[in-house]
């Protein structure tokens, strides 16, 4: 549980430094500071995914409440305008903030406490609000008035007035209105044990300060449709439901009991660490297992389902959990995507399932997935069904070469991209300028390539083809003594050319695991990046993790890859996130008009 005491929440500094996040299982999310300021344009009650697990939109930004105590009057939202004004400041009436499993406030105005969570019931554009009067002298007035957007997360909103902002009651439902201010946008339902009371108007230059910090524009305009106001008396609960979902006849308390339930059955009953069960909760917010085809996002706010961030986090997400079932589904969507020997390394949030191939590691981080699906499981069917083909598939785009020059050169070795490109995990771009550039062969995805043909062998002798594992042995044999020669671990026959990511060479890299790149590649479970203890003396040294320079030159693609920096004036170091429009280049899954030079190796099919 992540407690927060009341000196720590009416610091304004603090409290709004402090995020939460509830997510929905098909990549929609709700997500705030404990404050209730909005820092970010991704900060919504109501974020959608439209798309499951993409298309998501901020349709509700948040919900204002003022609550009525006699002749008291208090506020308990707050909002950041122009010039460093803060109206209202309600954060400065927080007694406690809670996460247990929910994000739970508690404020204190005059004799009253009262208590507000958020839920968002698994498998639904849903969000359920709770309030609960916990102790008063009598029963108290709470006006609570939506805040919409009606936007792509990735876009502020404007004033608009073509935009109706104006709600209509339900006729099928009492105590519910219907939001729809645009046609081509889903309507929100808001349902609220209390009296309508219409007052359609917008609200200006709501500031979101993180977007300045990131070189974007950080003012919003929101529309209001009117204020719902619910009676409450000491001691009993209100929940206000928030759904783009077209049918919507639950039992929002029920929804909520049923998410919590669901939220603490996460963790083994039987795990004595409080930080290993908090763990098991908090992957959960990063699968879209509802989704269908199921994804990982990548991260949180912004970031989609991206192929080499799910495999590597695969393990770790759905292995360890023991969501081996859900761990299956997601490998079998991967394999369906496979083309050309290359996965996607994204997929665009607009929908439509466009996928990007510009990654060089996502096919050996697929190979590492399966195998450790297939050791956790021991689902040798789905194994011979559906990976063993996927993954020969995989092997024979590489040996015969593909987008972006990526291909098994003479020695063994998997080389792609160039100079312009960046095609493994360390892809900061803006621009035309590759931050870090990788072209060759880079060490991690060498090493997760020779444990990737090991894990060919081992499938092949498990499902009786001892032909097939001894050549795809002796490929690894080959590829392990070429990696040795290049980064040192042996004394080198000839000479090989490593290039730094200056564009220095040198005739060795140093063996030492000391980056994450190298780690990565000791860490393989067949490891190609044994230290050895008599390492070639150097004339000068590269840093770990860089590339040798390709030992064959092949054309490469044209087409410039999706990138994922922030493609703006001003740049922040160590964030990551979309352009100031939003998009990233797409490009067609497809290779049509791409040359793709064939290898001189043999296809897997063939040999």
């Amino acid at each position: 549980m992540i407690e927060l005491s009341a000196d720590e929440l009416r610091d304004r500094a603090s409290s709004t430094a402090r995020e939460w996040l509830v997510t929905n299982g098909l990549g929609g999310f709700a997500a705030g500071t404990v404050s209730g300021i909005a820092t970010r344009r991704y900060h919504g009650l109501l974020v959608a995914a439209l798309a499951p697990p993409r298309g998501r939109n901020v349709l509700v930004s948040h919900l204002d409440e003022t609550v009525t105590l006699r002749f008291l009057k208090a506020p308990l939202a707050s909002h950041l305008f122009p010039a460093g004004v803060v109206f209202p400041e309600g954060y400065k009436a927080l007694e406690h903030f809670s996460l247990s499993p929910l994000p739970t406030w508690r404020w204190r105005v005059g004799a009253a406490v009262i208590e507000k969570s958020v839920c968002m019931p698994h498998g639904q554009n849903t969000t359920v609000v709770r309030y609960t009067l916990v102790s008063a002298p009598g029963a108290v007035a709470l006006a609570v008035r939506p805040f919409c957007a009606f936007r792509d997360f990735h876009q502020h909103a404007r004033e608009n007035p073509r935009a109706r902002v104006a709600a209509d009651v339900a006729r099928d439902r009492p105590g519910a209105i219907v939001i729809r201010p645009y046609p081509a946008l889903p309507a929100v339902t808001m349902i609220a044990p209390g009296v309508w009371n219409p007052s359609p108007d917008w609200w200006r230059d709501f500031v979101h300060e993180h977007e300045r910090e990131r070189g974007l524009d950080e003012v919003e305009d929101l529309f209001t449709p009117g204020e719902f106001v619910l009676a409450l008396a000491p001691g009993e609960s209100a929940h206000v439901t928030l759904t783009a979902e077209q049918r919507f006849t639950d039992d929002p308390a029920k929804l909520e009991a049923r998410e919590v339930a669901r939220l603490n059955s996460l963790a083994p009953e039987s795990e004595p660490d409080a930080r290993v069960r908090a763990l098991h909760v908090a992957v959960d917010a990063y699968r879209a297992d509802a989704a269908r085809p199921p994804a990982l996002l990548a991260g949180y706010p912004w970031f989609e389902d991206w192929g080499r961030d799910t495999l590597i986090a695969f393990t770790g997400c759905y292995l360890v959990p023991k969501r081996l079932d859900e761990g299956r589904d997601l490998l079998a969507a991967f394999a369906r995507y496979v083309d050309h020997g290359m996965l996607p390394n994204r997929f665009s949030d607009g929908g439509g399932g466009q996928a990007d191939y510009n990654t060089l590691d996502a096919p050996v981080w697929f190979f590492h997935a399966a195998r450790r699906y297939l050791q956790y499981s021991g689902d040798h069917k789905f194994g011979r069904d559906v990976l063993w083909g996927a993954l020969h598939e995989v092997a024979r785009g590489l040996f015969e070469g593909t987008r972006y020059g990526i291909g098994v050169g003479p020695d063994g070795l998997l080389y792609g991209g160039d100079p312009t490109t960046q095609l493994t995990w360390m892809d900061a771009k803006v621009g035309d300028v590759v931050f870090t550039p990788r072209d060759g062969a880079p060490v991690e995805v060498n090493a997760l390539w020779h444990a990737g043909l090991r894990t060919l062998a081992w499938m092949a002798r498990a499902y009786g083809d001892p032909d097939a594992a001894a050549r795809w042995a002796a490929d690894a044999d080959r590829a392990r003594r070429a990696f040795a020669r290049a980064s040192g671990t042996t004394p080198p026959a000839t000479s090989t050319t490593w290039r730094s990511a200056t564009g220095a060479t040198t005739r060795a890299c140093d063996p030492t695991p000391s980056t994450p790149s190298r780690r990565r590649a000791t860490s393989c479970r067949w490891s190609s990046a044994r230290p050895c203890s008599s390492a070639p003396a150097r004339s000068s040294s590269c840093r770990s993790g860089c590339a040798p320079s390709r030992p064959t030159t092949r054309a490469t693609a044209g087409a410039t890859p999706a990138t994922r920096g922030p493609a703006t004036a001003r740049t922040t170091k160590g964030r990551r996130g979309p352009s100031s429009s939003g998009r990233t280049p797409r490009r067609s899954p497809a290779p049509h008009g791409e040359r793709v030079t064939p290898r001189r190796c043999a296809p897997p099919a063939a040999r």
